[in-house]
């Protein structure tokens, strides 16, 4: 009796580039479709496929380099007020070699201070390397980027030495996620559609205790939204009040979406009140507000002991919990929706959508732990 014929196996280097190229996108659509912090996020399958060799690192290089992030060293940044240098020259060193990687590169993100205060100016030669950087990224998009105030200086000197008879200019970024510090950075950003302004407390070395914050973010607010003529997504947090809002709706009337994220999770003004001033826009398709415990909706969230839902009255506090939170949210949306007329989609925190239909006065809500809240941030 002859032995059956021996089938060889089938890997992925007998495939052609073009199934590779679709198995590719769809391990990207699968892992960004998971959780923040899920193991398949951790897990990074366009990296470990890259590494199988050389032919599959080709194909999957523009995507694995499609996003760069250039941050400290875990806990170590926390340690260096003047930022992990030494990181980001290697980081910059090494993409700077590769002129193809250079040209994949559509995201980049600039984090390499920790949460304090730098204790000095920023040293020419640093700032000149990472400016000198990012005026080679042709297909540039998306620019995240933190620089405390003492390191702004640097920052602005080392565009003028690369600026000639005109300032440098990033025609293709769509995306800017900046604090006001660098409000500059915004005239080289003639195209910006979307636009992020960091959170004060947030942004390193700024008083958030002080009496001028309310003024200042004012002022922030007016001049971002005047310099971003083109801009259509606005996200910042700071001491939303009507007089913002309406300052805004002046600025920036073309706004097609707001994200309003309080300072200390909380708004300086009624809610009601924000809602009919926003009303004044025109386009505004949809509103990102706070979760609903801070929204001053009647709703403060749950006990602050968690063992009180694991006694004999847990489940009737988990309902009643429940209960008062959707409340609080079909009040938000009540509010938004009937003074917004334009308003489509309404997000109350990370986890509940309500929706209205074009032509609909009614709207449907979606509440779920999975949601994945789509930020500019991010």
């Amino acid at each position: 009796m002859k032995n059956p014929p021996r089938i060889s196996r089938f890997t992925l280097s007998d495939l052609n580039d073009d199934v590779l190229r679709d198995i590719c996108d769809h391990l990207i659509i699968w892992a960004q479709s998971q959780p923040t912090g899920s193991c398949a996020k951790k897990r990074a399958p366009l990296k470990a496929l890259s590494l199988v060799d050389r032919r599959l690192r080709a194909l999957v290089a523009p995507q694995i380099f499609k996003k760069v992030i250039i941050s400290g060293s875990g806990g170590r940044s926390q340690c260096l007020p003047n930022g992990d240098w030494k990181t980001a020259h290697r980081a910059l060193s090494d993409l700077s070699n590769n002129p193809t990687i250079i040209t994949y590169i559509k995201s980049l993100r600039f984090d390499i201070y920790g949460s304090e205060a730098p204790n000095r100016p920023a040293f020419s030669q640093d700032m000149h390397q990472f400016v000198a950087f990012l005026c080679k990224l042709p297909s540039l998009q998306r620019l995240v980027i933190y620089i405390p105030k003492p390191h702004v200086d640097g920052f602005q000197s080392a565009f003028r030495h690369i600026d000639t008879d005109s300032p440098f200019l990033f025609p293709n970024i769509k995306t800017l996620v900046f604090h006001p510090f660098t409000l500059s950075l915004l005239d080289r950003c003639p195209n910006v559609e979307e636009v992020c302004m960091h959170v004060p407390h947030w942004s390193r070395g700024f008083n958030r205790e002080s009496p001028e914050t309310m003024e200042a973010f004012r002022r922030e607010l007016v001049a971002t939204a005047k310099r971003a003529k083109k801009a259509t997504h606005f996200d910042a947090s700071g001491h939303w009040s009507v007089e913002h809002i309406t300052d805004l709706v002046k600025a920036a009337p073309q706004l097609e979406r707001l994200n309003m994220r309080g300072h200390a999770r909380h708004y300086d003004g009624a809610f009601y009140e924000i809602m009919q001033a926003l009303g004044s826009f025109e386009g505004l398709r949809r509103l990102d507000v706070e979760d609903a415990s801070e929204l001053g909706l009647g709703f403060k969230g749950g006990h602050m002991c968690g063992n009180a839902y694991f006694g004999p009255d847990g489940e009737r506090l988990h309902r009643q919990l429940k209960k008062d939170r959707e409340d609080a949210e079909e009040t938000a949306a009540k509010l938004a929706f009937q003074n917004i007329a334009s308003l489509r989609e309404l997000w109350v925190g990370d986890y509940a959508k309500a929706e209205r239909k074009e032509g609909y006065t009614a709207w449907t809500w979606r509440r779920s732990w999975d949601l994945v809240k789509d930020q500019i941030e991010k």
